[in-house]
Order: structure tokens, then sequence, then C-alpha cells
């Protein structure tokens, strides 16, 4: 097989696996007109809106204080805004853009929480609907001072430039505990380690 021959093979192969990964789609289109829609099966696909509270808690339009966008591969959550517990306790800070009376607005800022003791424990940072980078922090219960365990999400940081994709790093006591980029595989939506 001359060199030719061997690039061509290469890469066929490469395309092919390209292909496999990404099932031969991009998982998600942008385009904030095409909202809400469902594949040929009735599951939800691509960009969803999503109405929020003033804690970033999914809600009712009629109570939503933000909408932002979801994201969705043929039923599967890629992105989805949840309504986590600690949200309705402690003390939340938004950093800009927060206040308006039009209602809903798109989110569009950073939003801190605290716990009832004043202890930093999220932060997530949204642009124009999307997320953009979240941290979250879990204390030591033995010593309420230590951070025992930390997760960074960087939404701006895709895996080969695909839509939905993301890196995440998280620590276990100040020590590196796992890398890696949450993408589309040949099994689905999962956290891939480096």
């Amino acid at each position: 097989m001359g060199s030719t021959s061997l690039m061509k093979y290469f890469l066929i192969i490469w395309l092919l696996s390209l292909a496999q990964i990404t099932n031969g789609q991009r998982p998600f289109d942008f385009d904030k007109n095409d909202t809400n829609q469902t594949n040929h099966r009735g599951k939800k696909h691509g960009i969803w809106i999503a109405y929020l509270s003033e804690t970033v808690s999914p809600c009712d339009k009629e109570q939503a204080f933000y909408y932002g966008y979801e994201l969705y591969d043929n039923g599967k959550s890629v992105f989805k805004f949840n309504n986590y517990k600690w949200r309705g306790k402690g003390k939340i800070e938004c950093k800009r853009n927060c206040d308006t009376t039009e209602r809903p607005m798109l989110i569009n800022g950073t939003f801190e929480w605290y716990d009832e003791t004043g202890r930093f424990i999220v932060l997530e940072e949204y642009k124009e609907g999307k997320p953009q980078y979240f941290t979250g922090i879990n204390y030591d219960k033995k010593e309420p001072d230590k951070e025992s365990f930390v997760q960074h999400f960087y939404y701006d940081k895709l895996w080969g430039g695909l839509p939905g994709t993301f890196y995440y790093e998280s620590f276990s006591w100040g020590q590196l505990f796992d890398k890696g980029f949450y993408r589309k595989g040949h099994k689905g939506w999962d956290l891939f380690s480096l």
C-alpha cells in the first residue's frame, strides 16, 4: 500500500470514528428560533425554553423571573435547570443584569449561593440564557471550614467544538480527583475522563 493510499485509509477510518462518536450529527443547533422541538419519536430535542424563579429554579411561566435554555439530544437531558433543595436556603446574590421590571427576562449574569452559616457553596454564570460556568463546594462535616469536594463545569470549553459538550474538573481535599469532557460517545452522553 502506497503512502497516499495509506493516508486515504487513515482519513476514512478517522471520519468513520468521528461519525460514530457524534452519531453523524451535531447534537444541538443553537438557533434560538428553533426552540421546543421534538424528534420523530416525540422526544425533546435541541433547545427548550425553561422558566425560572428568582433562585434559578424551574417554575411556571406566570411566576418566572428569568428564562433560559435547556439542551436535549433525542430525549436525553444534556443541560437542564434543576430544583435543588439548597436553592431555597441560605442567601443568593446576583452580580449583574438581575433587576428589571420586564419579566421573565433572559438569564444573564453570575449567581452566588451561601448556606445558612454564610459559607459560599455555589457559583453559576449564564450568558444569553446559556450556562457558562459552575462551581460547587462541599464542606467537611467534622471541620466545617475545610472544603472536602469541589466541582467545576466549564461550559465554554467544548469538546471538538461541539455544542452541548463541556469540560469538568473535581477536587477532593484540594487534590485533583477527576477531569474530562462531558460529551456524546457511542453509548450516549457521559463524562469521559482524561
